[in-house]
């Protein structure tokens, strides 16, 4: 009768005496949905997931994130219903995870976003046949994000140990080689950082990766960034680390390595053959 307060405060009370009188939270969620009333359709959907650990709560959940009724609402308000799901379906922990990350780019809650997914990760164990393709993009994307120039790395430092960890288990063959390298090349740089466990880890994995063409052009469009960010700044890069770069995207050339003691001549003999210094 358009009182909707009223309404709106009648079907929840009936919704927490008895939610599982038949239809309640069907009612409740249609009539939401008809007066637009998405924050009350969000916490219902929450609650009920929770509550019924039924996967079709979540994926209306996931149909309310992609539909952008979620952007504005905490990051841990929905900790305990990915970690619920996680327990439930990991395929689809992963949709809503991802469902959420995509919603909270390009907005405030971004970071705290970042936060919450990769605190969340490390309390998150999959079996060696769980593939996790659209989480190991989402955190190969983020960082590259994080690390292209835009932000200040006193910015984001304190995301990136957890954010590397989590990478480097959620990671597709594929990404394993440059997962692994992210991680030794952030230690490199800041060695209290990183836990000598994962550095370890993630020299087993780079040793054990097969040889991958994505990985080297991933590589090479780092190192594109890294000179365009040079010149802009005015730095000038010795031209022997693109030809170096050049050389390694393509290892079906043959390579030589010449070696000897300090003073055996090795630079004037490579001199020789090149026909320069």
């Amino acid at each position: 009768l358009g009182k909707h307060a009223k309404a709106v405060e009648s079907i929840k009370h009936a919704v927490d005496i008895n939610p599982d009188y038949p239809d309640v939270t069907d009612v409740a969620r249609v009539f939401f949905e008809d007066q637009q009333d998405w924050d009350n359709a969000v916490e219902l959907a929450v609650n009920e997931a929770i509550r019924t650990e039924s996967l079709s709560w979540f994926m209306t959940l996931e149909d309310y994130v992609e539909n952008g009724h979620t952007v504005k609402i905490k990051p841990n308000y929905f900790r305990e219903g990915l970690m619920t799901l996680s327990n439930i379906d990991l395929n689809r922990f992963e949709s809503l995870a991802t469902a959420l990350w995509n919603s909270y780019k390009q907005t405030d809650l971004y970071f705290p976003w970042l936060e919450e997914i990769n605190d969340l990760m490390l309390n998150i164990e999959s079996g060696p046949s769980c593939v996790w393709s659209k989480l190991s993009n989402q955190f190969r994307g983020t960082y590259f994000e994080l690390i292209n120039g835009t932000f200040l790395i006193r910015e984001f430092s304190y995301l990136i140990p957890s954010h590397l960890t989590n990478w480097m288990k959620v990671s597709t063959a594929s990404d394993a080689a440059i997962a692994s390298s992210a991680v030794l090349a952030w230690s490199e740089m800041y060695p209290s950082d990183m836990e000598a466990s994962i550095i370890n880890k993630a020299e087993t994995l780079l040793s054990r990766s097969a040889y991958d063409q994505k990985g080297i052009e991933d590589g090479f469009k780092l190192f594109k960034s890294i000179m365009k960010w040079a010149g802009s700044e005015g730095l000038l890069l010795d031209k022997r680390f693109e030809w170096i770069v050049h050389e390694l995207q393509n290892l079906n050339q043959y390579h030589l390595m010449i070696t000897g003691t300090e003073t055996s001549g090795k630079a004037s003999f490579v001199n020789m053959l090149l026909d320069e210094e």
